[in-house]
């Protein structure tokens, strides 16, 4: 009975065949064996006694999921490496405890063989394989329903309205800009009192704080200039203040945010569910054109249509 050691390799085949052929195409040694799922042997070592095929972490899918327009195999993220070892001449096994046909079959943890190197069988019966080992998925193809693998935590506390350089949409970017949520003791009320700038790559934050029980809107970006940096602007965002019954629209310059560099009084309060953003206009002392006609007859909710105790 042979003893591997591991090199790589996973999975299962429904029917794995392997044959021995002559320079005239002629079969001296064919052998099929079968396993309970359909996978993909896609190497394997030639030892003197032995087969060794290593198997795809792949598996065929049904006919009915392939007639409804599934895909022919599916990655299977949670099997173990497996390797298949058969005798060269399957059929008249000279090893104590092999019958004819017979395959053994060995795991290790999860990952994948994709093409192999060497393998010896040492004196003590050990056969020794050489190969890569890959321990992930290498093709991009996770079945449906497939768990996702663990987020990354880069800032841990409660947040809302995050909001990135528009500038740099759809590419990779470093700054975010996060409506905070209040500290336990500093209000009675689920509100967001304050306005964080964060580095995703280094760490970095820095926090603009409102009155505890006032509360801030969604921010939106302006850029210093065109060809500003990253989160190089302004932010302006609107405060809902408790001793007022008028709301303020503050502006906070993003590398500094000890102070605002304005507050501007509003002729009237809105809720702080709005959510807006900041667009340039390409012609500057001609108005924009509105996006929608003004909405007659509004009725607002109640005041406890919303949230606003935390038990």
């Amino acid at each position: 009975m042979p003893r591997v050691t591991r090199t790589s390799s996973i999975g299962a085949a429904s029917s794995s065949p392997w044959r021995k052929e002559d320079y005239h195409s002629h079969v001296d040694n064919e052998n099929w064996f079968k396993h309970q799922t359909a996978g993909w042997p896609h190497d394997g070592w030639i030892i003197e006694n032995w087969i060794v095929l290593s198997v795809m972490t792949i598996e065929v899918n049904s006919e009915e999921v392939m007639k409804a327009g599934g895909d022919h195999w599916s990655f299977m993220p949670v099997r173990p490496a497996g390797f298949f070892v058969v005798p060269r001449k399957a059929s008249s096994p000279r090893h104590l405890g092999w019958k004819p046909g017979k395959f053994r079959k060995y795991d290790w943890n999860r990952g994948r063989i994709i093409h192999v190197c060497n393998a010896w069988e040492v004196e003590d019966g050990t056969l020794q394989l050489e190969s890569h080992f890959i321990s992930f998925n290498v093709f991009p193809i996770q079945p449906d329903g497939s768990r996702l693998s663990e987020p990354r935590k880069v800032i841990d506390d409660v947040f809302k309205f995050l909001l990135v350089d528009d500038r740099l949409l759809t590419r990779k970017t470093s700054i975010a800009i996060i409506g905070g949520f209040a500290e336990v003791l500093e209000s009675e009320r689920p509100v967001f009192n304050k306005i964080i700038k964060f580095n995703t790559d280094t760490g970095e934050k820095t926090v603009f704080r409102v009155p505890s029980d006032d509360s801030v809107a969604e921010p939106a970006f302006i850029p210093r200039s065109d060809d500003a940096t990253e989160g190089d602007g302004w932010l302006n965002f609107y405060l809902k203040r408790i001793s007022s019954p008028k709301g303020q629209l503050f502006i906070l310059d993003t590398n500094d945010f000890s102070k605002p560099v304005a507050i501007v009084e509003m002729p009237f309060v809105t809720r702080t569910q709005v959510h807006r953003n900041w667009v340039p206009n390409p012609r500057p002392g001609q108005p924009l054109p509105l996006l929608t006609a003004p909405i007659k007859d509004v009725t607002p909710t109640p005041k406890n249509a919303q949230p606003t105790k935390v038990d």
